[in-house]
């Protein structure tokens, strides 16, 4: 039963984000196909569907990158830091 909450909840979301074009509706539709994902196998086939019809709802620019390439190098740059931090280097 709990399968069925949240593979509704994970179309709700992707519906939601149809009317409203707010990211975060997409973010918490893909959150909710990864939970489900995780407990039942059904979701790993629906997965396909799933990418389909963001890709008819978002058009072509669910190819597009979301983030500046400036944004992600100062990400990867923080995760390297860390990684340092973690094996007892010290980050530079």
């Amino acid at each position: 039963m709990f399968d069925l909450l949240v593979f509704a909840y994970a179309i709700r979301c992707v519906l939601e984000y149809r009317i409203t074009d707010r990211e975060s509706w997409l973010l918490r539709a893909s959150l909710a196909f990864g939970l489900g994902m995780t407990n039942n196998w059904a979701m790993i086939g629906f997965f396909p569907a799933f990418l389909v019809a963001l890709v008819w709802i978002k058009g072509l620019s669910f190819f597009q990158p979301a983030l500046p390439g400036g944004y992600v190098s100062v990400r990867s740059g923080r995760f390297v830091a860390l990684l340092r931090l973690a094996a007892g280097g010290q980050p530079r």
